[in-house]
C-alpha cells in the first residue's frame, strides 16, 4: 500500500529552506576568519601574528619594502614586549631579530637614489631607533625622552617629503602611514614610561656628597688666578698682569690697570674694574655683572646669558665681540646715567651682490 500524498510545500517555504541551506553551507565552507591588525595593538594587549600598520602598494617598490619592515620591527617588539623578554637574563639574544630589521632598514638608505625614496627610508630609519628605549637609563622619564628623540630624528626627513610631487594615491598612503606611526609612537611612549621598565641589576647609589672646592687666590708669574670665590674680594693689579676668574660667586674689585681679564664659568657674580689694555672676556656664565670705570677696548662676550656690562664715557668706542649670548646687553654712560643696548640675538641675513647681508633684528 502507498502512503498518502504528501503536502506539497509552498513557492514561499521553499525559497526560505533554499537560502537558509545555502547560507549555512557557505559558512561551513568560509575559511576561519583571520585577525585584524592595527597599530592601535601595538605594545599593549595580544602580541601579534602578522605585521602591524596598512597596506602599501603605490609608493616606490624601496619604499614599500622599507615601511613593511617596519611593521614587522614594530610586530616584533610587541611580542618582545608581552613576553618579557626585556627583564629576562637572555634579552640581547631575543632582542636579535629586531636588530636585524633595523640594520636592513638602515641597508635601504643606502640604495636610495631619488629625493622621495631618499627622505621616506630615511625618515623610517630614524624611526626605528625609538624600540630601543629600554636599552638605556632605565628611569622612565629618560625612556619616554629617548623615544621623542627618535621620533624627532625621523620627523626631520618625513618633514623634507614633497607631499605636492606625489599622485592622490601615494598621498593617501603617506597620511596612512603617518597615521599608524602616531598610533604605534602614542603607545611606545606611554609603554615606556610607565611601570613596564626592565628591573636594573644595579644597586641603588648613594647619594654623593657634595663637596665644596677651596676657593683658589694666587699669582703665578704674571698671571692672577681667582677660582671657587664666595662672597666680595679686592685685587690691587700691574699693567702686565692677566686676570683669571673662575667659578666664582659673589663679587669683585680689580684695582689698578691690569693686562686682561677673563671671567669663565661664573654665575651670579659682578666684578668692576678701573682700566684693562687689552680686552675683559666673558665665557659661560650666566647672571654677570661687570663695570669699567675708565679704559676697556675690547669686551668678549661668549656662550652665557644674562650679562650685562656698564660702560664708561671713555670706554664709549668699546668693540664688543659676541657669540651664543642670550638676554645681554650693554649699558653706556650718557650724561649722568646709563643708556641699554640689548645685544642682538637673531640677525637676517640676504645673499646680494656675491656677498651676505648680515643685519641684527631689532628686539621689541
Amino acid at each position: 500500500m502507498g502512503s498518502g500524498p504528501s503536502k506539497c510545500k509552498s513557492k514561499e517555504t521553499y525559497e526560505v529552506e533554499h537560502e537558509s541551506r545555502k547560507s549555512t553551507e557557505e559558512k561551513a565552507s568560509a575559511p576561519p576568519p583571520t585577525e585584524t591588525l592595527t597599530a592601535d595593538r601595538v605594545i599593549t594587549g595580544k602580541p601579534a601574528v602578522h605585521c602591524y600598520g596598512c597596506e602599501v602598494k603605490f609608493l616606490p617598490e624601496i619604499c614599500q619594502t622599507c615601511i613593511k619592515k617596519f611593521w614587522q620591527l614594530s610586530s616584533l617588539h610587541n611580542d618582545y614586549l608581552w613576553n618579557n623578554y626585556h627583564k629576562s637574563q637572555d634579552s640581547i639574544t631575543k632582542l636579535q631579530p629586531q636588530v636585524n630589521i633595523v640594520g636592513e632598514i638602515s641597508n635601504l638608505v643606502r640604495q636610495t637614489r631619488n629625493e622621495l625614496d631618499k627622505n621616506f627610508v630615511s625618515a623610517i630609519e630614524g624611526f626605528s631607533g625609538a624600540f630601543g628605549w629600554f636599552q638605556g637609563n632605565p628611569d622612565p622619564k629618560a625612556a619616554k625622552s629617548f623615544v621623542i628623540e627618535f621620533k624627532n630624528s625621523g620627523m626631520y626627513f618625513w618633514n623634507r617629503i614633497r607631499i605636492n610631487d606625489l599622485d592622490e594615491n601615494q598621498k593617501i598612503e603617506i597620511r596612512k602611514i603617518k597615521e599608524e606611526i602616531d598610533k604605534i609612537f602614542r603607545q611606545l611612549m606611554e609603554y615606556s614610561s610607565s611601570e613596564n621598565q626592565p628591573a636594573s641589576n644595579e644597586e641603588p647609589k648613594a647619594p654623593k656628597k657634595v663637596v665644596e672646592k677651596e676657593p683658589v687666590k694666587k699669582l703665578e708669574g704674571k698671571k692672577w688666578t681667582i677660582e671657587n670665590a664666595k662672597g666680595n674680594w679686592e685685587l690691587q693689579v700691574e699693567m702686565d698682569q692677566r686676570i683669571h676668574i673662575i667659578s666664582s660667586t659673589g663679587g669683585g674689585s680689580i684695582k689698578g690697570k691690569c693686562n686682561s681679564i677673563s671671567v669663565d664659568s661664573c654665575k651670579k657674580f659682578n666684578f668692576e674694574l678701573d682700566s684693562v689694555v687689552s680686552q675683559v672676556e666673558i665665557i659661560n656664565c650666566s647672571k654677570v655683572g661687570g663695570q669699567v670705570k675708565n679704559i676697556c677696548p675690547c669686551l668678549t662676550i661668549d656662550s652665557s646669558s644674562d650679562v650685562k656690562f656698564y660702560v664708561s664715557k671713555q670706554s664709549k668706542n668699546i668693540e664688543v665681540v659676541v657669540s651664543r649670548a642670550k638676554d645681554s646687553m650693554l649699558l653706556i654712560e650718557e650724561k649722568d646715567d646709563f643708556a641699554e643696548y640689548p645685544i642682538p640675538e637673531q640677525f637676517k641675513i640676504k645673499y646680494e651682490n656675491k656677498k651676505l647681508d648680515v643685519k641684527h633684528v631689532d628686539h621689541i
